[in-house]
């Protein structure tokens, strides 16, 4: 089984955590290992190696996009990864269409079968303890750590997805959370927020606005660059470590913060 990772960077996460509860579940053993390919492009600009440390796991392997049949189709390409496909393997299904069937079904007597997953693709999926099987390089554990070290007692984690996420800017405005922060301080001035944003005018009106109370490292916001990913998964995972998450509302982000190390998590909404 060779599983296509898509989209940013928690939607591959996801993804690679079905593929995690597949063979938790025993139903992987039919081929022996899964190959979670992991294509680097403009909205993941950096392959998972340069992010985390090897899966725990020998029966699931994250490989580069080294052979043109597991490659996307796309325009560019002439689509002829899908042709090849047919030749490769027995079926070649979008994650989109199979997530809600049994997989059980779908692939009994099939040996050797291709997914293109973005998020989930499958009923299997890992939502707790995402911590234990995802590991950043020592490199960015150290970078978080250099973080975290300035947390109080009492850090709340903050979320506030903007830029083309329409359904969180919309449900989830700034206003709500200025308005828990504020209420959050009247009863424990000591509290302190890691704010975690993919905007910067939200960083700096926070900044702004709770200069002794907001932990907001400058990182780099593009995420079709090497270092942008590295500061993502850093940003990721100071989020992480918090004592509990306000996110923003249908943001995989704000879920996978959460889930790494099973942290209460509050949707913040008008």
């Amino acid at each position: 089984m060779a599983i296509n990772v898509r989209g940013g960077l928690c939607n591959r996460l996801n993804a690679i955590g079905c593929a995690i509860q597949l063979i938790n579940s025993g139903f992987a053993g039919t081929w022996g290992k899964i190959e979670v390919v992991w294509e680097v492009h403009e909205e993941c600009g950096a392959h998972f190696d340069l992010l985390f440390r090897p899966l725990p796991m020998s029966e699931l392997v994250v490989r580069h996009a080294d052979r043109p049949w597991l490659l996307h189709a796309r325009r560019r390409n002439l689509y002829f990864p899908e042709f090849l496909r047919r030749f490769a393997f027995e079926v070649s299904w979008q994650g989109r269409d199979i997530r809600k069937m049994d997989i059980y079904e779908l692939a009994r007597g099939k040996r050797s079968i291709y997914i293109e997953g973005s998020n989930e693709f499958c009923r299997y999926t890992l939502r707790r303890s995402l911590a234990l099987y995802f590991r950043p390089t020592d490199e960015l554990e150290r970078r978080i750590e250099s973080v975290t070290r300035q947390y109080a007692p009492q850090t709340i984690g903050i979320h506030i997805r903007r830029t083309d996420h329409t359904d969180a800017i919309r449900c989830s405005p700034l206003e709500a959370f200025t308005s828990k922060m504020d209420a959050m301080l009247s009863l424990a001035p000591e509290t302190k927020f890691y704010v975690a944003t993919d905007d910067v005018a939200t960083k700096a009106t926070l900044l702004s606005r709770y200069p002794d109370q907001v932990i907001s490292p400058q990182w780099e916001l593009r995420r079709d660059t090497v270092q942008g990913m590295k500061d993502a998964v850093v940003d990721l995972y100071c989020l992480g470590k918090t004592n509990e998450i306000w996110g923003s509302h249908l943001s995989t982000y704000s879920e996978d913060a959460a889930a790494l190390y099973d942290i209460p998590l509050t949707i913040v909404s008008r």
